[in-house]
């Protein structure tokens, strides 16, 4: 099932295993030096047909024909919308659901201020259109801060004097820490430590900014755009000891065209509830409704306290993603 049409370069596309049965999106040739490293696990044929066809039935794949003029990047017979009503509605419903599970759980002593999570941002920064601006303006107002551990709901916008192109999302800020971001690095080959750029290029002139939930910069108009992805960036680097691990599998920072049964492990500040790499579509930050599932679940089955001011357990309450005991609490299951 050739991908020449998903936009990548030396495109491949679904490949098919006849001897073990087992099926792995690629979107370039040069994914094969991930997915068979000897680490990435494949899956059955079904499962990722089974996924393209729940993205139709929600919305995300859309056939047009040949009469479709729209601002939609158009490939082949398909375009991708940024987000879906039922991207939307599962975002809502996911919030709705944490923030239930916290109120209930507030002790009776709670205040009675209310917060909304578009209170740090201005409406004119935000087309209404938007995920973020329909997510924003119709979320349910909490009665309290604390949203996750060490995480409060979003008093700033550090992005917002960054001017981007007509059309294009910058990153916004959703739930903040109290520290800055940790800033990742790499090795050169010739042994310099350089930066990672945690959003592109043209946002660089804002070095410091919180530590938190991002809702990040898309293309609504491009090929493969999810307004509705998100990344979280904590105030440390984590994964040194080996356990923290992406939705594939994958350590944090492990070099994953390197080919054996083992890795070593690179700590990283921004790879938590990340995918790896996607074994359906084009890999992408986490859909936002995915983080807060999982955080209600988190909450309801009492592995986050609760206090009068919301979630407890402070910033460094994330530690446990890497730890022997606690890892898989907070790695997230795949997803195209």
């Amino acid at each position: 099932m050739a991908s020449w049409a998903l936009g990548a370069n030396h495109p491949l596309g679904l490949i098919f295993d006849q001897q073990t049965s087992m099926a792995m999106q690629h979107m370039s040739i040069h994914d094969t030096n991930i997915t068979m490293n000897g680490r990435q696990i494949w899956l059955p044929l079904e499962l990722i047909l089974e996924a393209f066809l729940d993205m139709i039935d929600q919305g995300k794949a859309l056939a047009v024909d040949s009469s479709y003029d729209g601002e939609q990047e158009k490939i082949g017979p398909w375009t991708m919308p940024a987000y879906t009503v039922c991207d939307l509605d599962q975002t809502l419903e996911a919030f709705s659901r944490l923030t239930h599970a916290v109120e209930s759980r507030i002790p009776a002593t709670r205040s009675n201020e209310t917060h909304r999570l578009g209170d740090a941002i201005s409406s004119s920064v935000l087309s209404p259109n938007s995920f973020a601006g329909q997510f924003l303006a119709r979320a349910r107002e909490t009665r309290f801060s604390q949203i996750a551990p060490g995480l409060r709901i979003a008093r700033q916008q550090p992005f917002s004097s960054i001017n981007v192109e007509e059309g294009k999302i910058r990153p916004i800020l959703l739930f903040e820490s109290s520290q800055e971001a940790h800033q990742d690095t790499e090795q050169t080959p010739w042994g310099e430590e350089v930066p990672i750029l945690q959003f592109p290029q043209r946002f660089g002139d804002i070095t410091s900014y919180p530590a938190g939930i991002y809702l990040t910069e898309t293309d609504p108009h491009g090929a493969h755009p999810f307004e509705d992805g998100c990344k979280l960036i904590l105030p440390y680097a984590i994964g040194e000891n080996g356990w923290a691990r992406t939705s594939d599998g994958a350590l944090f920072g492990e070099k994953t065209h390197a080919k054996g049964p083992t890795a070593s492990p690179v700590p990283r500040s921004t790879q938590l509830y990340q995918q790896g790499l996607n074994h359906f579509i084009q890999t992408h930050d986490v859909q936002l409704k995915h983080v807060l599932w999982h955080w209600a679940d988190m909450v309801e089955k009492g592995k986050w306290a609760v206090d009068v001011d919301g979630v407890a357990g402070g910033i460094e309450k994330w530690r446990e993603a890497d730890t022997k005991d606690h890892w898989q609490d907070y790695q997230l299951p795949m997803s195209w």
